[in-house]
């Protein structure tokens, strides 16, 4: 078994009632040589406390308190303090599989590859859970960053920070950080770490349980910043792409595609519904790409006005407020 440091950041606002089932996760890694670096964001919780209780018992345990600057300044107070040869980034409210870091470290040495993604589940809790049915057709072994972006924007690999575990010079060798100030900041890093990789590596097993119950999760909620957000981290992806791999840049569009929609299904019955199908007519009459069979079949149901029928009768949508 290899026994290189990992450097395990966690960032954490407000999780008084989730970090305890996230760090006993920790303790029953079959992998030990690691460190985990604690961010607290300014929690306004009984975070810190406990935080300084779960830091006092191991050595390998280091708690760095600041002022809230958001999900990705705390992981890239994180990246700045890690001293590990891998690093890998674990939300709060979620916990790992044992085997995770050994795992994925065993890969990353045996196969020399830069970073390492692997499967999850969704969580409802510790006893409720399921594979995810997310991303499909991903054959377990070795990308190229060709093949791995066309996978990344064919939605067949997810936009995650915690679905993968990387080597820390990938991130400070190419200056790579999580972009402050924006949501769905894993979108506006996953294809720079793909892109300036060697090789990637993906592991056929399911090692992570995502959380699906903490309703104070920026995921479980949906302003018109997100869309804004987005749209520029879509924009700086097309010009990387553009200028350093243009041959998969008409993959791009399924990512595009899958964002709208997924926006659209949030701002259900919203002011901004009418915007977005707009918006998705606009990208399937006038793009160039090669549109998946999944999109397709998205939009013709759109178009249909099925969409929102099968969605409602799932429990996908629901009306509400968004800001």
């Amino acid at each position: 078994m290899a026994d290189s440091l990992v450097s395990i950041v966690i960032p954490a606002y407000n999780v008084a009632n989730y970090i305890a089932r996230c760090v006993e996760s920790l303790e029953q890694q079959t992998y030990s040589n690691y460190e985990v670096i604690f961010v607290n964001d300014g929690s306004t919780d009984n975070t810190q406390k406990l935080l300084e209780e779960i830091v006092a018992k191991d050595k390998r345990y280091r708690l760095i308190n600041q002022k809230n600057k958001g999900l990705s300044g705390a992981r890239n107070t994180g990246i700045d303090e890690a001293t590990g040869k891998y690093i890998y980034f674990l939300d709060p409210d979620d916990w790992i599989a044992p085997e995770l870091i050994e795992m994925c470290v065993d890969y990353l040495e045996e196969k020399q590859v830069d970073m390492v993604f692997f499967d999850f589940y969704l969580a409802q809790s510790s006893t409720e859970y399921k594979k995810q049915e997310w991303f499909s057709d991903r054959p377990d072994g070795l990308y190229t960053p060709d093949e791995a972006l066309t996978a990344l924007f064919d939605c067949r690999f997810g936009n995650y920070a915690w679905s993968s575990l990387a080597k820390l010079d990938l991130f400070k060798n190419n200056g790579i950080y999580f972009p402050e100030g924006r949501t769905y900041e894993d979108l506006g890093t996953t294809y720079r770490l793909l892109g300036n990789s060697q090789k990637i590596g993906y592991l056929d097993k399911h090692l992570y349980y995502y959380y699906q119950n903490n309703m104070n999760s920026i995921t479980k909620t949906w302003k018109y910043q997100d869309y804004l957000d987005t749209k520029l981290n879509l924009e700086e992806i097309a010009t990387y792409i553009a200028e350093n791999y243009p041959a998969v840049s008409h993959r791009l569009i399924n990512l595009e595609l899958n964002m709208l929609f997924l926006f659209l299904d949030q701002s259900y019955g919203s002011k901004y519904t009418a915007s977005l199908i707009n918006e998705i007519d606009q990208r399937f009459y006038e793009t160039n790409g090669k549109i998946n069979k999944k999109n397709k079949v998205k939009y013709l149901l759109l178009k249909t006005r099925l969409y929102f029928l099968i969605k409602k009768l799932r429990g996908q949508v629901k009306s509400g407020s968004v800001n």
